[in-house]
């Protein structure tokens, strides 16, 4: 029965440190979010923390720094194409949205 225990409070433990580290990394990440510059590949770089903690790996600092590093330029092509993709599709939908609505007649 200690041996459960045992089990149980190293699991406890380790989750603790997990999450605590990744709050950490979620402070920093929005301390880097304020310089545009920064904001994607912050973003990833803590993506990529969680993503190793969701696999059941110890994070580290490191961790975080070499997700930003890695992927700092997808990051930014993800963020461009999400700032151009979406504002041609709202244009285009609005336009239509506004044919439509004086093509039809209401009745008087």
């Amino acid at each position: 029965m200690k041996h459960v225990f045992r089990v149980f409070w190293e699991a406890l433990r380790e989750f603790w440190d997990e999450l605590f580290l990744l709050m950490l990394m979620n402070v920093v990440t929005v301390l880097l979010v304020i310089p545009v510059v920064t904001f994607p590949p912050a973003l990833a770089g803590l993506w990529g923390a969680a993503n190793l903690v969701a696999k059941g790996r110890a994070i580290h600092w490191s961790d975080y720094f070499e997700g930003f590093r890695r992927y700092l330029w997808k990051a930014w092509g993800l963020a461009l194409l999400n700032i151009l993709w979406p504002s041609s599709c709202s244009r285009t939908s609005v336009s239509t949205r506004r044919k439509m609505y004086h093509s039809t007649s209401v009745p008087r």
